[in-house]
């Protein structure tokens, strides 16, 4: 029978767990902002003051590493839940981002008027 190793007291607490500042986060693939050039920058512009807005809560924005799927004009955007679906989001240039971030974070809750 396997009985796993005994632990440190010194070992425990060189790891701890924290709770995130924020509720949830959008990842978008840089190489695909890369590609995109000055209408790739626009687009995270647009992503970052739509995420601003706190519709959706705090919500984190992070470039990521390439996930593999390479439009020829797009911008690849997920969410930790779409990729548990095995689902991406290829979002075009000049695109709206409300529908884009409606999809992968949820309708959210709307803003008073004022």
């Amino acid at each position: 029978m396997f009985s796993a190793p005994s632990e440190s007291a010194e070992a425990r607490s060189a790891i701890e767990s924290a709770r995130a500042p924020f509720a949830d986060t959008v990842l978008m693939c840089r190489k695909c902002a890369r590609k995109l050039g000055p209408d790739g920058r626009a687009f995270r512009r647009s992503l970052r003051q739509a995420l601003e807005s706190s519709r959706w809560g705090k919500v984190r924005l992070a470039e990521t590493g390439c996930f593999s799927l390479c439009p020829k004009r797009g911008q690849v955007l997920a969410t930790v839940r779409k990729i548990g679906d095995r689902r991406l989001l290829v979002v075009e240039p000049g695109a709206a981002v409300e529908p884009a971030l409606d999809y992968l974070l949820g309708p959210g809750r709307d803003l008073p008027e004022g």
